[in-house]
């Protein structure tokens, strides 16, 4: 009771306490302070609930990084490569962020919310125990003040009759006082009786008023009081840990607005002019543009000069990479397709590609148009080339 008085002093409040209002509700306090369990408990589900969703998100995050860690056909050493790098490494930082996140939900959160549902449940528990004992106790303190009562009252009823015997005595014979004092003496002695009984049923009401006082003043009082206080801690507890777990997201959503901010920075370094001009730089053959046609009757063009060296050179690096036998001549059916030349290698590293090198002929079986086309090779295999690294042969 003190300690409450002193909590709402310190809190700057003037609020009636729980054992002063509701002295007689022990019931209401009862079924207050275990809906206050409940929804302790129910505080406690949704931040496991939300450690799951948490670890979940965290791994999906990763999964995905993995899934896509490297994008296909870019120079990995690239100013590209370079802003894409950043990228999966925020992500990264992200998933290990909310992983974090839910393992302390887990591991802290729940488990001191889940600690203070059980303080207060055992609290609960030891102040219905000490409540019922309290009221045991009252109902005794009756039970001995009414059996003084009954005392009192056979006490009293014998006072009367002794009183009502007299006066019948006297009003049929009132000189008689040889008849008289007998009943006098007896009247006197059992009123002399009652007067002691009304003492002593006098003190036996003033211990009883004093037993109630102390019960409902002091003892359930304290009882009643001390289950508002665990009231007010578990609620206070519960508010702490969602402002916690609001901190613990700020956290997260720090470390993520850092690796953004990681990867805006490599985005506005990112150098395209760069990254054109490194595949140009690999990929040029070297010959100058070519001029204008002429009118040479007789005489191959420039043009066609420069097609027949490029078709020596290979010729003479494929009859290098020739094994002991030749490879068979391309079907019948090959032979009026339209040609192709590759402009780049390629490796065809993926099912349904087929390799070839700069400078290669291929007979081209379909183009669809999709960027891709079909195409055989001498040996006879088939695959498919991206339409762009070849031109018409």
């Amino acid at each position: 009771h003190h300690s409450n008085d002193l909590f709402l002093k310190m809190s700057g409040q003037t609020v009636t306490s729980w054992g002063e209002a509701l002295w007689d509700r022990f019931d209401a306090v009862q079924s207050q302070t275990s809906g206050g369990i409940e929804t302790t408990n129910f505080s406690k589900n949704f931040f496991s609930k939300l450690a799951e969703v948490e670890k979940e998100y965290a791994i999906k995050l990763g999964q995905l990084c993995k899934s896509f860690a490297q994008p296909q056909h870019v120079d990995p050493e690239g100013s590209f490569a370079r802003v894409w790098q950043a990228m999966m490494g925020s992500i990264g930082e992200t998933s290990a962020a909310h992983n974090n996140f839910a393992t302390t939900l887990s591991a802290e959160v729940c488990q001191k919310v889940s600690k203070t549902a059980k303080q207060v449940q055992d609290s609960l528990s030891e102040a219905t125990k000490t409540y019922s004992k309290n009221e045991s106790s009252l109902g005794k303190s009756k039970q001995e003040f009414d059996k003084a009562r009954k005392v009192y009252d056979k006490i009293e009823k014998d006072a009367d009759n002794a009183k009502a015997s007299l006066d019948k005595v006297e009003k049929g014979d009132p000189t008689n006082r040889k008849k008289l004092d007998p009943y006098r003496r007896e009247y006197a002695t059992r009123a002399k009786a009652r007067e002691e009984g009304e003492r002593t049923l006098q003190e036996a009401l003033n211990q009883l008023n004093a037993f109630r006082t102390n019960h409902y003043y002091n003892e359930q009082r304290s009882v009643i009081d001390a289950l508002q206080t665990e009231e007010q801690n578990r609620s206070q507890a519960v508010v702490d840990t969602i402002k916690e777990v609001g901190m613990l997201y700020s956290s997260v959503n720090g470390t993520q607005k850092q690796a953004l901010e990681s990867l805006a920075l490599q985005c506005d370094q990112f150098d395209t002019i760069a990254d054109t001009t490194k595949f140009m730089d690999a990929t040029k053959s070297g010959q100058p543009l070519p001029g204008d046609l002429q009118l040479n009757i007789g005489k191959k063009t420039e043009e066609e000069v420069v097609h027949a060296k490029q078709e020596k050179k290979q010729h003479k690096r494929e009859k290098s990479d020739t094994y002991a036998s030749d490879p068979p001549p391309p079907p019948e059916e090959e032979k009026n397709l339209p040609q192709a030349r590759l402009i780049y290698d390629f490796p065809g590293t993926n099912p349904g590609e087929i390799g070839c090198r700069a400078g290669e002929i291929v007979s081209v079986i379909s183009d669809s148009g999709d960027g891709w086309m079909l195409v055989s090779k001498n040996d006879g295999s088939q695959g498919y080339i991206p339409s762009s690294y070849a031109q018409a042969a």
